[in-house]
């Protein structure tokens, strides 16, 4: 039984790892490596990493604290840019803690 808190924690750490994989990768293809909040959540949701809304924003905070993207506000929107760190997460020059390094094969 002790072993079930820590698979379940264990999972959530590769969940969020695989978000902020998949989230550096979707800026990193997009034009001008920018993007905002709204289409950050239907992206992780197309490839099957669906976040709430606090989850999704907990995700961009950290990969802001990391150095990867920048956030700026537009009224109420989110919008997100990689940094040139990010990009070198994203294309697997650079390992960062928190976000999975991508394979040859990765999906994003």
């Amino acid at each position: 039984m002790s072993a079930l808190p820590n698979s379940v924690i264990s999972i959530e750490a590769l969940r969020a790892a695989e978000q902020n994989l998949a989230l550096v990768r979707w800026l990193e293809g997009s034009s001008a490596h920018i993007g905002n909040e709204e289409l950050a959540g239907l992206y992780l949701e197309a490839v099957g990493l669906t976040a709430d809304r606090q989850t999704l924003r907990d995700r961009l905070d950290d990969l802001e604290r990391l150095g990867l993207i920048t956030i700026r506000y537009e009224k109420a929107l989110r919008v997100v840019s990689l940094t040139a760190r990010g990009g070198d997460v994203a294309l697997g020059r650079l390992a960062v803690e928190g976000v999975r390094r991508p394979g040859p094969d990765c999906a994003y």
